[in-house]
């Protein structure tokens, strides 16, 4: 079995673009900078690291041309998976904006407010979210166009976004002048899939 794992765990370090593509976001480190400590060899050290508990990575092996391509589609929403330690966590939607929108437009304004939160809304079948609209939970940001971005770095991932002046949470404002004021009005939603949706979505 030892053999198989290794033979399946080289091939996908392969398809990864390598050790020294994975970030391992505890200890600062990429796995090929660990696999010193280990002769060179990059399966032993994260056989080590496995050994130890369940170590988060960050992978950094997306072509920039297919993720401005899958954006473009219609049916691509905004979102993160929102693994400990990746600044996507604090600063996906301001990143989107800052770079696909203002910066490169690969979507318009429109596009991205639409599929960072009508889409989704809508795709998870969660009644009253995602419009502003007359009966509608008052869930609102307000941001700055010209300063919107994301801050957080790997070196600090909870950094919060630049630009946000107001966010209303059911109708509890939770940032007031780019300040938190400490409300937690949030409430867990559970996904009620439209008549006819995909379960699993696109």
């Amino acid at each position: 079995m030892r053999d198989r794992l290794r033979a399946a765990m080289v091939e996908n370090l392969r398809r990864r673009g390598g050790a020294a593509k994975l970030l391992l976001p505890a200890r600062g480190e990429t796995l090929a900078t660990v696999a010193q400590a280990h002769r060179g060899d990059p399966i032993a050290a994260a056989v080590a690291l496995i050994r130890e508990g369940d170590p988060a990575a960050i992978s950094f092996n997306q072509s920039e041309a297919d993720i401005a391509t899958f954006m473009a589609q219609p049916w691509v929403m905004t979102g993160s998976d929102a693994s400990p330690g990746h600044p996507r966590v604090y600063g996906t939607f301001a990143r989107k904006y800052d770079v696909y929108v203002r910066g490169r437009h690969v979507l318009t304004l429109r596009q991205f407010i639409d599929r960072s939160t009508a889409l989704t809304a809508e795709t998870f079948g969660l009644t009253g979210r995602g419009h502003l609209r007359p009966g509608a939970f008052a869930d609102v940001v307000v941001f700055d166009p010209n300063a919107y971005a994301a801050r957080a770095t790997y070196a600090q991932p909870t950094l919060p976004a630049a630009g946000v002046r107001t966010v209303l949470v059911n109708g509890a404002l939770a940032v007031d002048r780019g300040a938190l004021t400490g409300a937690a009005a949030g409430r867990a939603l559970p996904h009620r899939p439209t008549p006819g949706s995909c379960p699993g979505g696109p």
